[in-house]
């Protein structure tokens, strides 16, 4: 796994695969709606603070929020967004388990995952650590996070959601 480390406080910022492509996924799967971002998190203010930040940057996509993981899996299956940004530990269904739920849909239905991005302001659980480090379309990130790093780090997955 890849960790960047931001440049201030030396604290890791950002871990992601080493691999460059998705491995394993068949064709013909229904896509992702690639301009749906979905945002979920316990906190509004963070909610509304990543979805400014990335509204500003990516004028052509529509943002779905949801502040718990079972809101997350009902927002995902209505709109299919392409990018999720997942917070891992909120009430209700952590990040994790939502992932889980959400990533199952997929198979169900025949459709694309999606890319997500997680959040942690915690030591992340095992369980996520091999998603990201297996599949190049999703990443860690460490809050509280830099925009500049948001940005990127949702640019970088919908290229490799395809």
């Amino acid at each position: 796994m890849k960790i960047t480390k931001d440049p201030v406080l030396g604290t890791w910022e950002m871990a992601e695969s080493e691999q460059a492509h998705r491995i394993g996924l068949s064709s013909g799967l229904a896509p992702c709606d690639a301009q749906r971002i979905l945002i979920v998190d316990d906190e509004e203010s963070l909610r509304f603070s990543v979805r400014k930040v990335l509204e500003k940057d990516m004028p052509d996509c529509t943002f779905d929020v949801a502040a718990n993981g079972a809101e997350a899996v009902e927002r995902f299956a209505e709109g299919h967004p392409k990018i999720v940004l997942m917070d891992l530990s909120m009430p209700v269904m952590d990040g994790e388990q939502a992932f889980c739920r959400i990533m199952d849909m997929c198979e169900e239905k025949d459709w694309q995952p999606p890319g997500v991005v997680f959040f942690t302001g915690f030591d992340p659980p095992l369980g996520v650590r091999n998603v990201v480090a297996s599949d190049p379309a999703h990443c860690l990130l460490q809050k509280p996070v830099r925009n500049q790093t948001l940005v990127m780090a949702v640019k970088k997955r919908i290229e490799k959601v395809s």
